[in-house]
């Protein structure tokens, strides 16, 4: 986590400088199926590095195949000569890499002192997130809440264990929200489970859960209320946890402070008060895929670990 929490930042800093490529993530919708396909490509020049995100949300997955809901593959590519470089697993990979940016928005924005934590989500993202989020900020405590209890339970007993953190398991979302330093929000909902009134002051929080248009996890007056930070305006506003209020214009250009690159760069202050409200929202972006995958790529050729595979074959 330290190492992509590091390889993240510098591409988030290359975008803000517009030396980084990324088309818009694209979707095939199998509605037979309940399921989506989604395509990330990227390149990051100072990484000397390109490739695809291929992620796929099939939310009966778990209950019909006893398969994860979302699954994804990363193929990185030689930009010299196009070959694919790797194919590599990007379901643990996405969950790095969101934690990652959930991290360095905690670096910018959380108060320094920040040691109490409130996840609302105990999946594989919510994980994450305190994963990145422990890297970061002394967390004391964690307050947890799923609205699934055996989920929340899980979460406090295997993240304890692992992170050597308090975590307490609650019934509600708004005991996760009140009274803490930092929020992680990482649900599929398709309404809000954050509302204003739980917001106290000097909150930060992080919303990674909305990838598609429709969905928003987060009430629009916390977004109205707080210093709003997005990972990239032109996703985030079409199908990132902002779309709903953006497209009943309830929200507009003008309410978001700023993209995360240009804190990370210091072209604005992130937190400046100790009082303010920070909201950032993260619609996941491939150059982090693309960039975690090449910190991936590298640490495995000089460990000597994968498999080798010679795809061109005698046509060669």
């Amino acid at each position: 986590m330290r190492e992509a929490i590091d390889v993240v930042e510098s591409a988030f800093a290359d975008h803000a400088q517009g030396k980084t490529q990324m088309l818009p993530r694209s979707y095939l919708f199998l509605d037979e199926y309940a399921g989506r396909i989604g395509f990330m490509p990227a390149h990051i020049k100072s990484l000397d590095a390109a490739g695809i995100k291929i992620v796929c949300a099939y939310h009966d997955n778990p209950k019909l195949y006893g398969l994860p809901s979302v699954t994804a593959t990363v193929i990185l590519n030689d930009t010299k000569t196009g070959l694919p470089l790797a194919i590599m697993d990007g379901t643990y990979l996405t969950m790095i890499r969101t934690g990652a940016i959930g991290a360095i928005a905690a670096k910018y924005l959380a108060r320094r002192d920040a040691k109490q934590v409130g996840v609302v989500g105990a999946g594989v993202q919510g994980r994450g997130q305190l994963r990145g989020l422990v890297e970061v900020r002394a967390i004391e405590k964690v307050l947890v809440y799923d609205p699934i209890p055996e989920q929340g339970r899980w979460f406090a007993e295997e993240m304890g264990r692992e992170l050597s953190v308090d975590i307490v398991p609650t019934d509600s979302a708004e005991k996760a929200v009140r009274n803490v330093d930092v929020v992680a929000v990482a649900t599929p909902s398709s309404t809000p489970v954050l509302r204003d009134e739980w917001v106290g002051s000097g909150l930060h929080i992080t919303t990674v859960g909305v990838s598609t248009a429709g969905k928003q996890e987060v009430a629009t007056e916390v977004f109205k209320r707080g210093k709003l930070v997005v990972d990239e305006l032109s996703q985030t506003s079409k199908i990132g946890g902002i779309n709903v209020p953006f497209s009943k214009g309830l929200l507009r250009g003008e309410d978001v402070y700023a993209e995360i690159g240009e804190i990370i760069l210091g072209k604005k202050p992130g937190r400046t008060s100790d009082d303010e409200v920070t909201v950032f929202i993260s619609s996941g972006l491939a150059i982090q895929d693309i960039a975690t995958a090449k910190l991936v790529y590298d640490k495995a050729r000089q460990l000597g670990l994968g498999r080798e595979a010679d795809i061109l074959g005698e046509d060669r």
